[in-house]
């Protein structure tokens, strides 16, 4: 059975409290929201655990209500959750490792940010 199909039954199984009392299982409603969502957002934020930035942009991405969103946490630096990820998710770790093996190769120069002004 599919988790799809096992969220289903579970679902249809909880139908009658749902419909009376949805407050009584929040989560629930949660969950029955995210299965008629599909696909989820998926949101991949790769950094290592507690970096400055990494942590910035998890704040970014948790600062706008999205209850279908869903955010993978990928730290190309650890050896142990990148293969869980290539065995689990196959496209999120081709998309992290490619990125991670960019930025790992030496660049000629120092890219400068060009400072942005406001006119207001």
């Amino acid at each position: 059975m599919s988790y799809d199909e096992a969220a289903q039954r579970t679902l249809a199984s909880f139908a009658a409290r749902l419909t009376q009392s949805p407050l009584a299982v929040p989560y629930m409603c949660c969950a029955a929201h995210m299965l008629s969502k599909r696909p989820a957002r998926q949101v991949i934020v790769a950094g290592p655990a507690g970096a400055p930035d990494t942590s910035a942009l998890l704040d970014a991405v948790h600062a706008s209500y999205c209850p279908d969103k869903v955010v993978l946490v990928l730290d190309p630096t650890n050896p142990g959750e990148m293969e869980f990820w290539r065995a689990h998710n196959p496209p999120a770790h081709a998309m992290v490792a490619s990125h991670f093996a960019k930025s790992q190769q030496p660049r000629e120069g120092k890219w400068r940010p060009r400072r942005v002004t406001s006119s207001w």
